[in-house]
């Protein structure tokens, strides 16, 4: 995948490398490969399974509202949904982004996709706010439960002022709710 994460006005080189004989935190390694060199980040921990094709490139969106593109990776896959890390270039390297308050096994990972009972879905928002949110089925409509986020450096930190709660029918959430509409941040601008 090409495109300009380090800012540089020429589009990167960004790709993921997998050994999984090596050590842990070694096993897969996300790359940006730029004209000024190359960065690195660890994309497993102890219990990262690296089956099912993942870790996997997902897209390159601007999501923290400034530099280049940021790095959205899938890392981990539940029954029915993904899992997918955020990755900025911030003082010369890459950086997973945070979120405050997220717990294992999912620390750190924005949850997308679901089945019938409940959908999950990250986006932004108006000002570079980032959006988590959720559908769960409620007899013949959805709770759909909206958390705003905003950086603070490299951690998405909660608004509860700006925390939402709407119900909509099935059909009618990808309409309504623009974070549903696709894989995740897709409705984030392109760098």
């Amino acid at each position: 995948m090409r495109g300009d994460v380090t800012d540089n006005g020429a589009a990167d080189e960004v790709f993921i490398a997998v050994d999984e004989g090596a050590e842990i935190g070694c096993r897969a390694l996300l790359f940006v490969r730029s004209d000024e060199g190359t960065s690195a980040a660890s994309l497993d921990v102890e219990d990262t399974d690296l089956g099912l094709g993942l870790p996997a490139l997902a897209g390159l969106r601007q999501i923290d509202g400034g530099g280049g593109s940021d790095v959205i990776v899938n890392m981990a896959a539940g029954a029915s949904t993904l899992f997918a890390g955020v990755f900025v270039f911030a003082d010369g390297g890459l950086e997973q982004v945070r979120i405050e308050g997220s717990q294992p096994p999912v620390e750190n990972l924005f949850a997308h996709g679901g089945g019938v009972a409940q959908l999950s879905a990250a986006g932004c928002a108006a000002d570079a706010a980032v959006l988590i949110s959720t559908a769960v089925a409620e007899g013949r409509r959805y709770r759909v439960d909206r958390h705003t986020y905003e950086f603070d450096g490299g951690v998405l930190t909660r608004i509860p002022a700006l925390d939402a709660t709407e119900w909509r029918r099935l059909e009618r959430i990808p309409r309504s709710f623009p974070e549903f509409a696709g894989p995740p941040f897709s409705n984030c601008p392109d760098a």
